[in-house]
């Protein structure tokens, strides 16, 4: 299970980063940011050491039901060019393990995306993805086991964590 926490200074160059980590798994996520006009979120999760960046546009529509869309997995020009971050090709991984971790990927976004907000002090809402694969499903938070929320240290500015 993540868990959201302040990032190891061995990690980041930046003072105040935050992210979530499942130790036992031994994976982590990050934000970095958004890829400017078009306005989609940038994460990079890293799984065993390697970083794979991926792209979600925050405005996706999906059958009139709006949700966050994957709309790159393993290749982000702003984590290329402003974070270093290679892209990552799928092959020779089977196709079925680029699903886990793209899977993996998106438990990790939803987990940060509703602990960022409740940190912030607002209601992350009914956040939903569609991965980035043909007839995959939209997921939720709840569809991970996070049914208690994400677990922190952190207090929410709300007062209620």
């Amino acid at each position: 299970m993540f868990r959201y926490e302040r990032m190891p200074s061995d990690l980041t160059w930046r003072s105040a980063a935050w992210y979530v980590v499942d130790r036992e798994r031994d994976v982590w996520l990050e934000s970095l940011g958004t890829n400017g006009p078009v306005g989609h979120r940038v994460f990079a999760v890293c799984v065993g050491g390697r970083k794979l960046p991926f792209e979600v546009d925050p405005r996706g529509d999906v059958d009139g039901v709006s949700m966050h869309q994957v709309t790159s997995f393993g290749f982000s020009r702003k984590a290329q060019v402003s974070h270093g971050i290679e892209p990552w090709e799928p092959y020779p991984v089977p196709e079925a393990d680029a699903l886990v971790l793209q899977e993996l990927a998106v438990e990790g976004m939803l987990a940060f995306m509703v602990a960022e907000a409740c940190r912030m002090g607002y209601d992350p809402g009914d956040l939903q993805v569609q991965l980035n694969v043909p007839g995959a499903p939209v997921r939720r938070l709840a569809d991970y086991g996070y049914a208690g929320g994400i677990p922190t240290d952190v207090e929410r500015r709300d007062g209620v964590g």
